[in-house]
C-alpha cells in the first residue's frame, strides 16, 4: 500500500478523532483558516457540528448546518470499506480502475460540483456558520 493511502488513512482517523473529541466535550473551536483570517466561513465550515448533529440523529439539522454532510457522511462510511478491500487486494496505487469519463462529461461534472460548492459557500456565509 503506497504512501497516499497511508496518508488518507491517517487523515481519516484524525478526522474521526476530531469529531469524537468535539462531540464528547462539546468544544466550539474554530480551526478554519478562512474563518480565522478573513472572518468568512468556507464551504466546509460547520461540518464538525453537522457530524455531531448526525450522530445524535438530527438529520435535518445536520443538513441545515452544512449541506456537504450529504456527501461527507456516506464517504466516511465507505472509505474504511474501500480501504480494507484494497488493502486485502494488495493494490499498490489509489487507481480504483473506474471507467474513464469523456472529457465533456468530466467538465460538466466538475462545473456542477463547483457550482454546488459555491451555493454551499453562500449558504454558510448567509447563515454565519
Amino acid at each position: 500500500m503506497n504512501s497516499d493511502w497511508k496518508l488518507l488513512g491517517c487523515l481519516y482517523l484524525l478526522g474521526f478523532i476530531w469529531v469524537g473529541i468535539n462531540y464528547a466535550f462539546d468544544l466550539h473551536l474554530t480551526v478554519c483558516p478562512t474563518k480565522l483570517v478573513w472572518h468568512v466561513p468556507c464551504p466546509g465550515c460547520g461540518l464538525t457540528r453537522a457530524s455531531s448533529l448526525l450522530l445524535e440523529g438530527n438529520f435535518a439539522d445536520a443538513i441545515k448546518m452544512n449541506p456537504n454532510i450529504i456527501i461527507v457522511a456516506p464517504a466516511a462510511i465507505l472509505f474504511p470499506i474501500v480501504y480494507v478491500v484494497l488493502f486485502h487486494m494488495k493494490r499498490k496505487n489509489m487507481d480504483l480502475s473506474f471507467p474513464k469519463l469523456p472529457k465533456q462529461s468530466q467538465s460538466i461534472l466538475l462545473c456542477t460540483l463547483l457550482v454546488a460548492e459555491l451555493f454551499v459557500w453562500g449558504y454558510n456565509i448567509y447563515n454565519g456558520n
